[in-house]
């Protein structure tokens, strides 16, 4: 059996597993077509890595669908094709027209949507953009929620200003002991900082391997180190589990 013999059983696999997807990810947009008008904070994610060349392959496979129609090929051949075409072609842009943020009865991150009777835990995570890390109450899954943008919804410098004075007034009236502002873009820092705002600087430690001899393993890592050392890392690590 040559190459060519086999090309329509590998088509009509890969169909089977296009075709999982392919549902499941319609599953994904009718969930999300009917949460729709119940958004409360939401904003449209940055396109996949590789949309355009996923929007390519799509085009692609609906040339050779056409062809079919003059060049007749076996149905397993066509049928991956087929499911090939819907994925590339209708579910990656439609999926990346799902709004991410907050809805009346959950939180749809980057990997799908949680109730919120079945969130256990949020935290925020630094990096490009700030995450929000979202937390299942069993802790056995964590969902993460990329917040964009700024964090003072106005227009111009003088709308900031109007905001960050009712935001202390607010605190006085409720008698707070502090308000905080988190993950700010440069307008809205300038703005804390003209309000009297106090600016909070964080700190990372970063650990990156050793070349150009790299540790295989944390064990390979202690065994470089001295015994008092080692030891208090190893007492630090068994309290923590």
């Amino acid at each position: 059996m040559t190459l060519v013999d086999l090309l329509p059983q590998v088509l009509f696999v890969l169909g089977l597993g296009f075709l999982v997807a392919n549902v499941r990810a319609a599953v994904d947009l009718a969930r999300w077509a009917r949460r729709k008008p119940g958004a409360l904070a939401v904003w449209l994610p940055p396109k996949p890595p590789f949309y355009a060349m996923s929007l390519a392959i799509g085009g692609a496979m609906g040339c050779l669908l056409l062809s079919a129609l003059f060049v007749p090929r076996p149905f397993p051949a066509v049928f991956g094709e087929l499911m090939m075409f819907i994925y590339y072609a209708a579910i990656v842009p439609a999926s990346a027209r799902i709004a991410r943020g907050l809805y009346a009865d959950g939180i749809w991150a980057d990997s799908g949507f949680m109730p919120y009777e079945q969130i256990g835990g949020l935290r925020w995570q630094e990096g490009e953009s700030p995450i929000l890390v979202v937390a299942s109450r069993l802790q056995t899954l964590a969902r993460r929620l990329p917040v964009p943008g700024p964090r003072l919804l106005a227009r111009d410098a003088a709308s900031r200003q109007v905001l960050m004075q009712a935001m202390a007034q607010l605190a006085r009236q409720a008698q707070l002991s502090s308000a905080h502002l988190l993950f700010l873009d440069e307008a809205d820092a300038m703005a804390a900082r003209a309000a009297g705002w106090m600016m909070r600087s964080t700190v990372q430690f970063h650990w990156t391997n050793r070349e150009p001899t790299a540790y295989a393993d944390f064990t390979d890592f202690l065994a470089s180190l001295q015994r008092d050392k080692r030891k208090k890392i190893q007492q630090e690590r068994r309290r923590v589990t």
